[in-house]
């Protein structure tokens, strides 16, 4: 449930407030505007802490417990504020020293708040990347142009994404990786666009230190093809990957139109390995 949200508030107030309990380091406060099934989309290089796709106000919470000991405020401004109906647009420049390399950074951002019913429903950050992952001298790794990673809830996936059409997307079995559809994708990549993961500790794909479910990695998708706009897409899943794919298109119909299954079945599945 959301915490009741203050007598009046339009968005530009509750994202003021967001700020302003933020920017002093009150991050119970600012959790508390926050909606509980918000969504936080900050794109750029997974080994820069803040960046991914979060879910839910508990990691938002978690997302603010980042900042003091990677980021400390030099400086920084907010130039403009613009409201237009649920969305508060904030414009401005930030001032970094970054703790764990001892660099410094500048540069402009933009973040785009969505609120409703007086919480932050929506959050979406515009900065200099490529900066950032200077800054906190994450590595260049040499790779095809398609290879991608992004870090989604707490789980870093590592994926291949090329062609152009229709999106279908490979989900792999266990102890796989995405490597196994590749003739499938030089089939498919001249006419669809083909998305390939890696799933959890497999390939690129990491694990965390937290226990994981295949309705885990079922969330992380559907949050994933979401804020890509990537639906409604076909879905190919083998073994284990069939599992996940069942689970999304039954937790998430609008945006699966066709699912292909190989050599997996539908069962009660026991809690999954560390």
């Amino acid at each position: 449930m959301n915490t009741p949200a203050p007598s009046g508030s339009v968005p530009q107030d509750v994202v003021q407030s967001f700020l302003e309990a933020f920017w002093v380091g009150d991050f119970d406060t600012a959790a508390s505007l926050v909606a509980e099934e918000a969504v936080w989309h900050v794109d750029g290089d997974p080994g820069v802490p803040p960046t991914g796709l979060r879910h839910g106000r508990h990691r938002v919470r978690q997302w603010t417990d980042v900042f003091p000991g990677a980021f400390e405020p030099r400086g920084g401004s907010v130039l403009t504020t613009v409201a237009q109906g649920e969305d508060v647009i904030v414009c401005g420049r930030f001032h970094f020293l970054i703790r764990p390399t001892g660099k410094v950074i500048q540069g402009d951002y933009v973040m785009r708040f969505t609120v409703r019913d007086g919480h932050i429903a929506r959050y979406q950050m515009f900065e200099d990347s490529l900066a950032l992952a200077n800054a906190f001298d994450v590595a260049s790794q040499p790779c095809r142009p398609y290879a991608q990673r992004i870090r989604v809830n707490d789980t870093i996936y590592g994926y291949d994404d090329t062609g152009d059409g229709p999106t279908v997307m490979f989900l792999h079995g266990l102890f796989g990786d995405r490597t196994m559809f590749q003739h499938q994708v030089e089939a498919l990549h001249p006419q669809h666009r083909c998305v390939v993961l890696d799933m959890p500790g497999h390939g690129a794909s990491a694990v965390t230190a937290q226990r994981w479910t295949l309705k885990d990695i079922a969330d992380d998708l559907a949050l994933l093809i979401e804020q890509k706009n990537w639906g409604p897409l076909a879905l190919v899943g083998h073994s284990q990957g069939g599992m996940v794919a069942m689970l999304l298109a039954a937790r998430r119909p609008d945006l699966v139109n066709n699912v292909a299954l190989l050599n997996t079945g539908a069962r009660p599945v026991k809690r999954s390995r560390p």
